[in-house]
């Protein structure tokens, strides 16, 4: 019931209503709200509106919103982090491929957000892929990088391979990460 009474703020004009409405609709989580907080990202100037509505859109895991979040990406460098965030959320074969396709061209910060999507969403080929980058890696990614590399590890019954690469990462994630 709380939905419906809030839908109604996600496209008033107050921008500060707007935004509690959307962080709320995105916590609750129910999709029937995407619809509305996509018409209001599409439409809204106003960042920190925008920003609500990524996280929301991330937290009701709309795929229908993933074009739009691909979209903004590259218009504004304070949305990326939450951009990712919320396509890691959302899930799918084609985020994986534009997660994978941004890693190699970002900063070491959104690489760490990058890093940490594809722990949740990364199958087999995603695993295989932050191997590769292991040699290129900064050593303040070695940490994310460890714990995705072991999430998908899990989750797919993968294998580590032992070499150099590999032993090194794990020397240096016991000596800097946290417990």
């Amino acid at each position: 019931p709380a939905v419906d009474s809030l839908i109604p703020f996600v496209n008033c004009s107050n921008t500060d209503d707007q935004k509690f409405a959307i962080d709320i609709l995105g916590l609750i989580g129910n999709n029937s709200a995407t619809a509305s907080i996509i018409t209001c990202l599409r439409r809204s100037e106003n960042e920190n509106v925008i920003l609500a509505c990524f996280e929301a859109l991330g937290n009701i895991k709309a795929a229908e919103s993933l074009q739009d979040l691909i979209l903004f990406y590259d218009t504004n460098e304070l949305y990326k982090p939450t951009i990712i965030e919320a396509i890691g959320k959302i899930g799918s074969t084609e985020a994986q491929k534009f997660l994978i396709n941004k890693f190699t061209i970002e900063d070491t910060f959104i690489k760490y957000s990058i890093i940490e999507s594809i722990g949740l969403i990364g199958d087999e080929s995603a695993f295989y892929f932050l191997l590769s980058q292991l040699n290129d890696m900064d050593d303040v990614l070695k940490f994310p990088l460890a714990k995705t590399l072991y999430m998908l590890k899990e989750k797919h019954q993968l294998q580590l391979p032992y070499d150099e690469k590999v032993k090194d990462l794990i020397l240096k994630t016991l000596q800097e990460g946290d417990l």
